[in-house]
């Protein structure tokens, strides 16, 4: 299922949600979208995803490759949520490999609700 997009400019934040089954394409359909509000934070909710379909590691590494890309010298981060324990897993492979990808510059967290995930956002850097 797609990803619904919200962008809240008022607090510069892009929020996707995901539901049911997740696929591959959605993840780079939601890259696509989401890269467009440069310097915006960004929360990826995972939590209703009920499946993974064709996600595998090697797809995390190329879609690292293409978020990447997009980064600018403006500060952001990107919030991903996942309750499912795999789900979590993969969260946190994709954060390895986006620490690794070239021009990389956003920070991530992965978190187990949205609200550790709002928290995170809203905090200020010292």
């Amino acid at each position: 299922m797609p990803v619904i997009i919200h962008v809240d400019h008022e607090r510069r934040r892009v929020v996707g949600t995901a539901t049911g089954t997740l696929e591959d394409r959605d993840l780079f359909t939601y890259q696509e979208k989401a890269g467009r509000y440069e310097g915006y934070d960004e929360i990826f909710d995972g939590t209703a995803v009920e499946r993974l379909q064709d996600i595998h590691p090697a797809t995390l590494m190329k879609l690292a490759g293409v978020a990447a890309a997009t980064d600018t010298e403006k500060p952001a981060k990107l919030a991903i949520v996942a309750t499912q324990d795999v789900h979590f897993g993969m969260g946190r492979m994709y954060e390895s490999f986006r620490e690794c990808a070239p021009n990389a510059s956003r920070k991530l967290g992965i978190f187990h609700s949205r609200e550790e995930a709002e928290q995170w956002l809203d905090a200020n850097e010292e």
